[in-house]
């Protein structure tokens, strides 16, 4: 599964969105072995094949949430992107240290 320690700063992160902001994540990717990396399109050396990456959706959140997200996650020690288009956007967790 995702290292002990993305699991242990992610649940950070959840715990700001669902009580500071009031938000409510669907987490979409963690682990991956390459064929799965490959389907969706992963980089080819995604951190998600080593469990030190999580991808999320967070329905609702407003450009000004997503600005504190992202700076909480980097206090975190998680790197933080939103990206994609449409159906596909969601927030990249990565690892920054370990």
């Amino acid at each position: 599964g995702v290292s002990p320690e993305m699991l242990h700063r992610v649940a950070k992160l959840d715990s700001y969105l669902r009580r500071t902001l009031r938000l409510q994540p669907t987490y979409t990717s963690g682990l991956r072995d390459e064929t799965k990396n490959q389907v969706v399109g992963g980089a080819l050396h995604s951190l998600h094949l080593q469990g030190r990456a999580v991808d999320l959706v967070v329905s609702g959140i407003t450009v000004a949430q997503e600005a504190l997200v992202v700076q909480f996650a980097n206090q975190q020690g998680l790197g933080a992107l939103w990206h994609g288009i449409g159906d596909n956007y969601h927030l990249h967790l990565q690892l920054t240290d370990e």
